[in-house]
């Protein structure tokens, strides 16, 4: 996923092989998350200078360089329209963009990348993460009882 030298910050796409097309599509969602933490570094020493990881011991630095480190990627982000809002504490919420639809099933896969190129999850994102494999194995599935006659109208 790499073009030219430029490397996204993500991809995503709704696979259309195996027979996924038409009257049978269903949305079999791919995508991935090609950041890492050097990199995020990277990001936000360009834009806004040096950044010195904190001792882990100060709670309130270590969350401020995190949210520097969200702050980095989210502007990357918000250059190209996208407003995501990314969580940094187990207290907020992601929040997605009301304009673009980059997840297409309820899996805030993107944020939760971004959390762990960042250097750090949120206690919930384990149980995320696996909810999301699973919503998206049972999406490709396919619903069996759906009658395609009913509901395309024939």
């Amino acid at each position: 996923h790499t073009r030219n030298g430029w490397q996204p910050i993500c991809w995503g796409y709704f696979d259309d092989s195996d027979g996924n097309y038409g009257r049978d599509w269903r949305r079999v969602e791919v995508g991935g998350l090609e950041l890492y933490k050097e990199g995020v570094l990277d990001i936000y020493e360009a834009m806004f200078g040096a950044l010195e990881e904190p001792d882990s011991s100060d709670e309130a630095a270590v969350l401020e360089y995190r949210e520097k480190l969200v702050l980095g990627v989210r502007l990357l982000l918000a250059a190209l329209g996208v407003d995501y809002r990314i969580a940094c504490t187990d207290e907020e919420e992601d929040e997605r963009p009301d304009d673009y639809m980059l997840e297409g099933l309820s899996d805030r896969w993107i944020a939760r990348g971004v959390r762990k190129a960042c250097g750090f999850q949120l206690k919930k994102d384990p149980d995320a993460e696996k909810h999301g494999k699973e919503e998206r194995e049972e999406e490709a599935k396919g619903d069996e009882d759906e009658d395609e006659d009913e509901f395309y109208g024939d």
